[in-house]
């Protein structure tokens, strides 16, 4: 993943981002228009001498009142325009944000599959869920509106200003006489929210975690009479976790404040300088009129400007803080997602399966000390030793869950570390008493091992998915009726019902039919 926001929000939707940005090219020149018609209906129409009609407007001859309805109505015309286009800019940000945060979220469960097996041991999953939801959904938010909403809120906001100056160079500086102190004043207090947002996701991660270990050491707790304890434990956690979003609502508040103050405060500077203008003859009164109008879609986009910059910085903590914790140390790789070519059966590995001087580190802890043992292909052996002697990484190395500090492991000739996950994953199978059962039937569970990728049924005429990875994040595989993911010709069966059959037949003959 990107280190960066930004990279990777122009990774993966360059194409939409410069959409949104042409869109707001085409909204500008109307909105500049809708700041003139106004002017031109109260000093061409309202205000006109009666003798300069009728007009002739595009071969119509108006007199004054149709010449005010035909404005009137070019002026309603431009507001159902504009507010079309808004409309349509919305919801294209709003469907590119849900689009971004599927991707995000994918990519973050890409990530968890690439954990190793130490990592594992050391986070919380209450940890992980948070951030793969409750923080990924604002980043989605935001990333549908990255560089649709600055070009916007700064092209109106130009906009505006360009139409000010034009009127009167005095109201224009007027406008912006208190813009620096706001861009001053406002990312000051932005550092101090940042160091907040860091502390809350760390608050709001050790909280997930602790409701986690609760649930996980409930019998426990209860067992031993520590409820008065762990009710301890989560009031301390809840109370920083109170005192750091104070600190985020005075802050915050006082942002806004600040905003409001300063919008505000222009309108009165208008009135007094523009009043002025208008009494001394050098400003038409609906030049002021048009004037305060464009004023407030010159103050709207700014506020809009400064809480996206709050919004890009509170983001840009966020995104870094879920590359970090998804970016631990011995990432796995994944296999390749493009499988065109159908793998053959199940590979029997036959020659000596060869440890050779391995040695495995949990941090600086050594798990297992330069081991070396040979046993034959196809063959058995028995790992013996009691609860913490290694013989759990000892297992877990030979199927490729965790890799060797030192050494190497040769398997049938084969350096296990580059044998691909496509033939381990056939090949190599791993049980222990950890083993999880997943969601749905027994049956889905027993078939497990065959799930490597969609199969299609014969009687559709279609093949197996050949790039599963970009279908399951575009969300196109799991809608497919036709979608079946037990590979039965890959255990040696010629059909789901054969494979059905030998199946019931091993679970009568170890006892479990009942």
């Amino acid at each position: 993943m990107p280190n960066s926001i930004f990279a990777y929000i122009f990774k993966y939707s360059m194409r939409q981002q410069v959409t949104v940005f042409a869109g707001t090219l085409v909204y500008l020149p109307l909105l500049y228009l809708s700041f003139e018609l106004p002017k031109i209906i109260v000093n061409d129409a309202l205000d006109a001498d009666p003798k300069s009609f009728p007009r002739d407007i595009f071969g119509y001859t108006l007199d004054q009142l149709p010449y005010l309805y035909w404005l009137c109505g070019a002026l309603l015309a431009l507001v159902m325009v504009t507010g079309g286009l808004k409309y349509v800019l919305s919801v294209y940000k709003g469907v590119l944000g849900e689009i971004m945060l599927r991707r995000l979220r994918y990519d973050l469960y890409t990530r968890i599959l690439q954990f190793p097996v130490s990592h594992l041991k050391k986070v919380q999953g209450g940890e992980i869920v948070t951030m793969a939801t409750a923080e990924a959904e604002p980043l989605g938010r935001f990333m549908g509106v990255a560089a649709a909403n600055p070009a916007l809120q700064g092209g109106t906001m130009i906009t505006a200003l360009v139409f000010l100056f034009a009127q009167d160079w005095l109201l224009g500086i007027a406008a912006i006489s208190l813009f620096p102190v706001q861009a001053y004043l406002v990312p000051k207090l932005q550092v101090q929210m940042n160091a907040l947002s860091r502390q809350r996701l760390s608050s709001v991660r050790v909280f997930a975690g602790h409701i986690g270990e609760t649930m996980d050491g409930y019998r426990d707790i209860h067992a031993h009479d520590t409820t008065a304890f762990e009710l301890a434990r989560t009031s301390g956690q809840l109370g920083i976790l109170f005192r750091i979003r104070r600190s985020l609502y005075l802050i915050g508040n006082g942002i806004i404040f600040l905003n409001n103050f300063f919008t505000q405060l222009t309108p009165f500077m208008f009135y007094l300088i523009g009043g002025y203008l208008v009494l001394s003859g050098e400003l038409s009164l609906g030049a002021l009129v048009a004037v305060i109008a464009a004023y407030r879609e010159t103050a709207a986009p700014w506020n809009d400007l400064l809480e996206y910059y709050q919004s890009l910085e509170d983001n840009r903590v966020k995104y870094a803080a879920l590359v970090e914790n998804f970016s631990p140390d011995g990432l796995r790789d994944l296999p390749d997602s493009k499988r065109d070519e159908k793998p053959g059966k199940r590979e029997k590995f036959a020659g000596e399966l060869s440890v050779n001087n391995v040695s495995v580190k949990d941090g600086e802890e050594p798990l297992l000390d330069a081991v070396s043992i040979s046993a034959p292909l196809p063959g058995r052996i028995a790992i013996l030793g009691p609860a913490g002697s290694g013989k759990v990484e000892l297992a877990q190395l030979l199927s490729a869950l965790r890799q060797p500090s030192a050494g190497a492991i040769n398997l049938a000739g084969q350096d296990l570390a580059q044998v691909s996950d496509i033939t381990l994953g056939r090949c190599v199978s791993y049980l222990d008493q950890g083993s999880h059962v997943f969601t749905g039937t027994w049956r889905d569970n027993i078939y497990y091992g065959l799930k490597h990728r969609p199969v299609r049924d014969a009687s559709t005429g279609g093949d197996r998915g050949t790039d599963i990875a970009e279908a399951m994040r575009a969300g196109n595989t799991t809608n497919d009726p036709n979608a079946d993911w037990v590979d039965y010709e890959d255990a040696g069966f010629a059909s789901l019902a054969e494979l059905d059959r030998e199946a019931i037949r091993l679970i009568r003959r170890v006892g479990l039919a009942r």
